[in-house]
């Protein structure tokens, strides 16, 4: 099967918005008669031709309009209840297609389409609404460590009893109306519910009157009728054109041709709706064309593409995703052997858009490993189709800009602190016109040859000879010192240094309460004392990020705050247990701004910190399966054996039994060794289940 020769890096992914992912969607196609009806092979052979060319042609999205519940071709992808068959042949097809599409870098939006049995018979009961949240539950679960380049699409077309033209229940009609905000929000919470990608994923919701642009106004009038209140940066607005019918229809002529004015002025309105009304809310056109039944030449006229021309720029030019409709058809815009598009519409079409950049990153190559200090040279290529020129390449770490380079060859130096970084470029040309490129996963690891990190210390200041320590040893307190007549043996008296992410910083941390320490609020003035907080690694808290720097006395340091750029010592450089540690301006001639690292420990036998990559003899399980660190921060290693090629999946589990994550990674062989970021989830305990083929692993996670 296609799918597994896919690379890992397309399954793991950061979440861009709803705006950020229609904008680099752009232009793109419908796979129609397909999953959708069945009048077209299923087969992802038959059609891959198809999608070669119009990724070729410069298309970058791909809309795969799919039937599930209806029955297709005398059978359903899923069962009574609403829950789908993975052993499904057509489900089998239609895997493969979203993979290989996502392998040539399209974005993917997948849909429930015809669906009649919902459509028709809607009354907003339970009976209906759990089927259609079993149905997007069960598709979510399937899809969920896809990347932010899949999107999912709640309900093609709400019409029949949600409101259709010229039928009993208008478009225009309450009840109607509501219906659709109703099965818009089942589907919508649904997929929300599933966690893990797809609390961030975009999801798109249609007004009624079969997706009508116009009727956006009547459905979602204002942000409170949105799922989410507004709320839901990752929400999108997905809406059809075929106006005016009597042009665009199957039964149209080109004598009702509209012109380029009412063209560009529906596609607005629609637009200064969701910007003004909608809280900017992104607006994918999902369908829009001209067919015919019996007069096909007609749609070779001059109108007819200047008609595809109008509605494509319009839309790019306002940020405006599309997805064009091609049914090989009536609206046909290829052959079935994909490589003869109809009439040249899709190329004339094209041909007037700023069609958005290439960008691919080249270095470094994806699953390097580099130690905490180390330069790494970011390096991308990125081309554009005249007359668009590339103007500026970005590189990002997660969603966290790290720089941005404006000539080529497009490189960026950048010193990553320890953990693993998901890497992207984002290239922008002149017509502004973004595109994004394949995630590049790195790790980075502690230098052994750094000491300061490579062993736990006691701070003992040079003039009172006091350690320093959070009052209590208590997470909330204030930094003291306190005066000892041996070495303490309690953790809280130990300090860890992390290397920040710019050279020659470090994060202070507590071993003990594992938060670290700044000036109190992030204050620059004199006499501040310091305080904890939970360290969140970041190249902007600079009060978090000190300087060790070498005095004039050797074995002593001064601890310089970065934001502050003042210097820590006990009040007043005063003597006993119980004075506050404070930041001043440096004194040369004051021995209380001195401090020794003293009694190190090495950090070889426990994991608090997520710098640390030795595991404790606890991590390392008798199954083989080796977690570090453990506590951690805001990423944890697991490397397991794999007995044969299999399918891991990695599920993270609060104590309330909520899951929380989970990952899927497919066709590991032999050795299994990967990354996850827990950075964004809570403080507390968890069980981590490790499924390896038939096998189950569990284990105890401490999220510091």
């Amino acid at each position: 099967m296609f799918y597994v020769c896919l690379t890992l890096s397309i399954f793991n992914s950061y979440s861009q918005t709803a705006k950020e992912v229609v904008k680099d969607m752009g232009s793109g196609f419908n796979l129609g008669n397909v999953f959708d009806n069945g009048n077209k092979s299923t087969t992802f052979t038959s059609f891959k031709p198809i999608i070669d060319s119009y990724a070729a042609a410069g298309m970058t999205n791909i809309r795969i309009p799919t039937t599930w519940y209806d029955y297709v071709g005398g059978t359903r992808l899923t069962d009574v209840n609403g829950n789908i068959d993975k052993t499904h042949p057509r489900f089998i097809e239609l895997v493969k297609t979203v993979d290989y599409a996502l392998s040539k870098g399209l974005y993917v939006v997948l849909n429930t389409h015809h669906e009649h049995w919902l459509k028709d018979n809607y009354n907003g009961s339970a009976y209906y609404n759990t089927i259609f949240a079993n149905l997007w539950t069960s598709i979510a679960n399937h899809f969920k460590a896809y990347p932010s380049k899949l999107a999912f699409e709640v309900l093609n077309e709400p019409e029949g009893v949600m409101g259709q033209w010229g039928e009993a229940v208008l478009p225009t009609a309450q009840s109607g109306i509501l219906l659709t905000r109703q099965i818009n929000k089942v589907g919508y919470d649904a997929i929300r519910a599933t966690g893990g990608n797809n609390t961030t994923r975009i999801v798109m919701i249609s007004p009624n009157g079969q997706a009508n642009d116009s009727q956006i106004e009547e459905v979602y009038p204002n942000v409170s009728t949105l799922p989410g209140g507004g709320s839901d940066k990752y929400l999108a607005m997905h809406v059809h054109s075929y106006d005016p019918w009597n042009f665009c229809g199957q039964t149209g002529t080109n004598a009702s041709y509209p012109g380029v004015t009412q063209i560009k002025n529906d596609i607005t309105v629609c637009n200064t709706h969701a910007q003004n009304n909608l809280g900017g809310i992104a607006i994918h056109y999902g369908e829009f064309g001209v067919g015919r039944i019996t007069n096909q030449a007609e749609r070779s006229a001059t109108v007819v593409k200047e008609y595809y021309q109008t509605f494509a720029k319009a839309c790019i030019d306002l940020g405006i995703a599309f997805s064009v409709w091609d049914d090989r058809g009536w609206f046909g815009l290829i052959n079935d052997a994909g490589n003869a598009f109809t009439y040249n519409l899709v190329p004339n079409m094209l041909s007037v858009i700023n069609r958005a950049p290439t960008v691919s990153i080249t270095a470094p190559a994806t699953g390097s490993n580099y130690t905490s200090g180390t330069s790494v040279t970011l390096t991308a290529t990125a081309t554009d189709t005249a007359p668009g020129t590339v103007t500026s390449v970005s590189f990002y770490d997660g969603t966290t800009l790290i720089g941005t380079d404006t000539t080529s060859p497009y490189t960026y130096n950048w010193t990553p602190s320890a953990g693993s970084h998901s890497i992207t470029a984002r290239a922008t040309d002149n017509g502004g016109a973004t595109a994004t490129s394949a995630i590049v996963t790195i790790t980075v690891t502690t230098s052994s040859s750094d000491a300061f990190t490579s062993s736990y210390f006691h701070l003992i200041n040079k003039y009172t000879a006091d350690y320093m320590r959070p009052t209590g040893g208590n997470a909330t307190a204030f930094i003291t010192q306190y005066e000892e007549t041996t070495v303490p043996t309690l953790s809280s008296y130990q300090w860890e240094f992390i290397a920040a992410p710019v050279t020659g910083y470090y994060y202070i941390v507590n071993r003990y309460t594992g938060k670290a320490i700044q000036p109190t609020g992030g204050s620059t003035v004199d006499n501040t004392n310091l305080s904890q907080t939970t360290l969140v690694t970041s190249t902007t808290n600079t009060e978090l990020q000190w300087a060790i720097e070498t005095s004039d006395e050797a074995n002593y340091y001064w601890i310089k705050n970065r934001k502050s750029g003042r210097y820590i010592r006990p009040t007043g450089g005063t003597n006993g247990t119980g004075i506050e540690i404070v930041q001043n301006t440096l004194n040369t001639t004051y021995s209380s701004f001195k401090w020794s690292l003293a009694n190190p420990v090495a950090k070889t036998t426990t994991a608090k910190s997520s710098t640390t990559k030795i595991a404790s003899p606890e991590e390392i399980v008798s199954t083989g399966t080796i977690i570090y660190p453990n506590p951690a921060y805001d990423s944890i290693k697991i490397v397991t054996p794999v007995e044969k090629t299999a399918t891991v999946s990695i599920m993270l589990y609060n104590f309330s039994g909520n899951l929380v994550l989970s990952k899927e990674f497919r066709d590991i062989q032999n050795n299994f060794e990967e990354s996850i970021d827990i950075n964004n989830i809570p403080t507390g305990n968890y069980v981590l289940k490790i499924k390896k083929g038939n096998t189950v692993e569990t284990h105890k996670i401490i999220k510091k």
